[in-house]
């Protein structure tokens, strides 16, 4: 996991080892405006689960950090996402390869190409500015001073 602040946030691990004991895929970082008061601050668009982590994104995380003290909001089912046909084919694509022969590894493969090529669309999709408002709603509401 990233060590310095802006990064960890960005990073799946840190939602999945520091948050919540459940793996955690991000889809698209959301763009927020940090409160003057936060340090960092960050929301994502992911999916949670303890199994396949292939899903239409529906939770929105959001992390500020103030001095010593980290403020996290799980939204979950707070967006309704569709697929995205460019990612999906990229997804196929990948999962068709003959390498590498673990079926695990070349699915945590496809699943990283899947989920870059989500991140580069998903600012163009009808849904993206809705779940912006709703990052930056839960975050206006945190006790920041």
């Amino acid at each position: 996991m990233p060590q310095e602040s802006g990064a960890a946030l960005k990073s799946d691990r840190f939602y999945y080892y520091a948050i919540q004991d459940a793996a955690f895929a991000i889809y698209a970082e959301l763009p927020i405006t940090k409160p003057a008061a936060a340090s960092a601050a960050a929301a994502v668009l992911g999916v949670r689960g303890n199994g396949g982590l292939k899903a239409p994104p529906h939770e929105i995380d959001i992390v500020a950090i103030q001095g010593d003290k980290v403020f996290f909001i799980a939204a979950s089912d707070a967006v309704k996402t569709t697929p995205i046909p460019a990612c999906e084919k990229v997804w196929r694509q990948m999962m068709a390869k003959k390498t590498p022969q673990d079926a695990m590894a070349r699915e945590d493969q496809a699943m990283d190409a899947y989920t870059k090529c989500f991140a580069k669309e998903a600012p163009s999709q009808s849904w993206f500015a809705a779940a912006v408002k709703k990052a930056q709603s839960h975050l206006d509401l945190l006790p920041l001073r």
